[in-house]
């Protein structure tokens, strides 16, 4: 069943990609601050087709490997939302995010989709590529779709990043 879901998520990525409608902007950096976290050394890979959802990799509080999420706006006059994808404890080492690789809207039986495909590390040999999968809702705005985000599984040995192919020291702080 489970490969079922996958395979109809990713024949409705290519096939029914289009433009999903914007909203409201987010400003990540801004985000970045207020939350205390310190940013990433690069940026991730993709660009957001939205501009009320925006990738954002940092280093959490205390710790030395990168995190990622996605920064998304409210309806209103609320705080922008955040949809963690990858995050480890302080002082822990994994797991670790390489990369927000893409970001891509899709439709599928009349709802708007985006799938957002990351790299993560977690440990020094495993390295995954996952996906979340968040979903339009006229009333609460962009959220996450848990039914088809629980049903992709991760797949074990993701490529690495560009910067990170070539047996380099990935994207720990200090690399």
């Amino acid at each position: 069943m489970y490969r079922f879901v996958y395979l109809v998520a990713i024949l409705a990525i290519f096939a029914c990609a289009e433009s999903v409608p914007a909203g409201e902007t987010v400003d990540p950096e801004r985000y970045l601050r207020q939350q205390g976290w310190e940013p990433f050394d690069g940026k991730p890979t993709a660009t957001s087709p939205s501009p009320d959802i925006a990738p954002l990799m940092y280093y959490d509080q205390g710790n030395s490997v990168p995190s990622c999420g996605l920064v998304i706006a409210s309806r209103g006059d609320k705080a922008p939302g955040f949809i963690e994808l990858v995050g480890s404890d302080p002082g822990v080492g994994y797991p670790q995010c390489l990369d927000i690789a893409s970001i891509t809207p899709f439709r599928m039986q009349d709802e708007d989709y985006i799938a957002v495909e990351y790299l993560s590390r977690d440990t020094r040999e495993d390295t995954y590529r996952g996906y979340h999968y968040l979903m339009r809702d006229r009333s609460r705005g962009i959220v996450t779709n848990h039914a088809l985000t629980g049903a992709v599984p991760l797949v074990r040995g993701g490529r690495s990043p560009p910067e990170d192919r070539g047996g380099g020291a990935g994207c720990q702080a200090g690399a």
